[in-house]
């Protein structure tokens, strides 16, 4: 039986920041509530796999909508940790630059 993840639900904040480079999952699903589902398994998918030594290297994760494209009815998230400038983007997982 698999353990949930325990999270901590804190306000949604809005800050003016510099250029993060990430790493993450990226994923695309169709634009349905059903989606929503499918977001908390990805950053469960994260949180197990190639982005465990992330998470454990810092506490503030990001999570991207990018949205829609076009008339494919796919949204795109990512969800993700801060990585250096230097750093190498780790196996199974995809380097996302967000701009300042």
């Amino acid at each position: 039986m698999k353990k949930a993840l325990k999270t901590e639900r804190q306000a949604t904040r809005i800050a003016h920041m510099p250029a993060l480079r990430l790493a993450g999952l990226m994923r695309r699903y169709p634009a349905t509530a059903d989606a929503m589902k499918k977001l908390g398994a990805q950053w469960q998918e994260f949180a197990g796999g190639a982005g465990r030594r992330l998470l454990a290297q810092g506490p503030v994760t990001y999570g991207v909508h990018i949205g829609l494209f076009g008339d494919s009815g796919e949204d795109q998230y990512f969800s993700g940790v801060e990585i250096g400038t230097q750093d190498a983007v780790p196996a199974g997982l995809t380097e996302f630059r967000l701009p300042s």
